[in-house]
């Protein structure tokens, strides 16, 4: 079984683009159970669940550029998008605080449902011009895939889902995890940033092999030596 451990931010377009590719891996290496573990990475913890401006300036404050400057990296992630049919939508963004869409995926978690719903917020976020911050909104989408047992709504003051996404950041730290998308594989190997389809399957392809040859059966890993003239197996 491979476990990729996947650190991401439903704010950050190369997360999207990559956890597409990464399920397209997936999808076309059948053979394998494959799990995936979201952890959360808040790219801006400071951010405020409402702005009165819109995505560019919010951008360009945030990081500060000029609008022109803006404009051409977004013209660059959609394009990359584009490979992937994702139609961004920036216009309609909203740059906001995403802690509590974290929450709903650490829900989803514990009910086997995350990779829906983290699909489900980036559409929202990239595609649709959804804020992801809005209660409300996080709400009809937990309801949409059964998340909620009852009418009590209390995930937003869960505090064994708040401390997840703490204990998440921490680990980050622990592995030197300055940005994202970030993969860790069976706590072995680390994928840094957007990598191709064709990556993520060389990868797997590769943990499977050599998960393979540590199964193989004592005697095929016999080696010979020699003492004077006399040789022996071991």
């Amino acid at each position: 079984m491979m476990r990729f451990e996947y650190w991401f931010d439903v704010s950050c377009p190369f997360c999207f683009i990559a956890h597409q590719r990464l399920l397209e891996a997936i999808s076309l290496f059948p053979d394998e159970e494959v799990s995936i573990i979201y952890k959360a990475y808040q790219l801006q913890v400071d951010l405020p669940k409402e702005s009165p401006d819109d995505y560019l300036h919010d951008f360009a404050r945030i990081h500060h550029l000029n609008i022109a400057q803006v404009q051409a990296a977004l013209a660059s992630v959609t394009k990359i998008a584009l490979e992937c049919d994702l139609n961004f939508d920036w216009e309609h963004a909203h740059l906001t605080n995403t802690f509590d869409a974290h929450l709903l995926v650490q829900l989803a978690q514990t009910k086997e449902r995350a990779t829906e719903v983290v699909l489900a917020l980036f559409q929202a976020y990239f595609l649709e011009g959804k804020n992801v911050a809005n209660r409300d909104f996080l709400q009809s989408i937990a309801k949409s895939y059964g998340l909620f047992e009852t009418e009590d709504l209390s995930v937003w003051e869960d505090p064994k889902l708040s401390q997840k996404i703490i204990r998440h950041q921490k680990e980050a730290e622990h592995y030197h995890i300055q940005g994202v998308p970030y993969l860790i594989v069976n706590r072995k190997y680390s994928i840094i940033g957007l990598q191709t389809t064709q990556h993520y399957l060389n990868v797997m392809k590769s943990i499977r092999k050599e998960s393979q040859q540590d199964r193989l059966p004592e005697e095929k890993d016999q080696t010979t030596y020699c003492v004077g003239d006399r040789c022996y197996r071991k």
